[in-house]
């Protein structure tokens, strides 16, 4: 199997919980420091590698982390008992950048992470340089928006009883392929079969691998945490917002609303992206 973890890793206590970060710093890191933020239920290797190494091949220091609930981090047991928000999420990034002597960063947010970027750029606007939100939203249960198609969520949950209930590397391999499928919407574009399976057998071989409770834990957290636009409204910052037309998941609606909302805001919408 390929590395997949190539820059200095540790963990951080934050709240009590122990959560693992990368910081990836290039020879001659001549720019300032890209924090990235994932999607939902998803580790901090779900950034594809290229991806992660066209940015350090450019001269950035790359810090990503596993959220609670995912990966290497804290699977908070009692999650019941005492459930954590979007704040936390962004929280835990803050201790990273503190431990790491970072004092000002680029922020890039994936879906639920769009969400956990705009917390942590409105809590910390002394820290943030930039946004870039992709496939996100400022209140993911605005009513006046569409929601995820029902179809998507009765996908999930078939993939979930066919491919989980009798766990092995095949049968997670392919629950990872199905999901990459199911988000993939309407778009024509291949899936990266072999970087995915690759991946799945590193969180499984040398990592804490999936946990199955992590999508109820986010889903919870990105509902709870409500309207930003408000808050959003105070950014100062230059902010980019992407999305993809074809996404059935997070509606492009969002993104709209977000680009009415952010002054500064620049949006880039792609064709053929789900």
């Amino acid at each position: 199997l390929p590395e997949f973890v190539k820059g200095k890793s540790g963990y951080v206590i934050s709240d009590d919980h122990k959560i693992w970060y990368e910081s990836i710093t290039p020879e001659d890191s001549n720019k300032r420091a890209i924090l990235l933020f994932m999607g939902m239920a998803t580790d901090a290797l779900g950034w594809p590698q290229t991806f992660i190494d066209k940015l350090v091949d450019s001269g950035y220091q790359v810090i990503r982390y596993d959220y609670r609930g995912t990966g290497q981090s804290n699977w908070v047991e009692d999650w019941q008992q005492k459930p954590y928000s979007v704040a936390d999420l962004a929280k835990d990034a803050e201790t990273i950048l503190d431990t790491l002597n970072v004092s000002k960063v680029h922020l890039v947010g994936l879906s639920l992470g769009g969400m956990v970027a705009q917390e942590f750029a409105i809590e910390n606007p002394d820290k943030t340089l930039t946004l870039t939100s992709i496939m996100s939203s400022g209140n993911i249960a605005d009513k006046e928006l569409p929601e995820a198609s029902k179809s998507i969520v009765f996908d999930f949950t078939k993939i979930g009883i066919k491919y989980g209930i009798f766990q092995s590397e095949k049968n997670t391999i392919k629950m990872m392929l199905s999901a990459k499928m199911i988000l993939r919407g309407d778009a024509q574009y291949d899936i990266d079969v072999k970087g995915t399976a690759e991946q799945v057998l590193y969180n499984l071989r040398k990592r804490k691998g999936y946990n199955p409770d992590a999508s109820k834990q986010h889903d919870q957290a990105a509902n709870l945490w409500g309207s930003r636009y408000d808050e959003l409204k105070d950014l100062k910052i230059p902010v980019l917002i992407i999305h993809g037309l074809n996404d059935p998941f997070v509606s492009i609606e969002h993104s709209k609303k977000l680009a009415s909302v952010i002054p500064n805001s620049k949006t880039k919408w792609f064709n053929n992206m789900g």
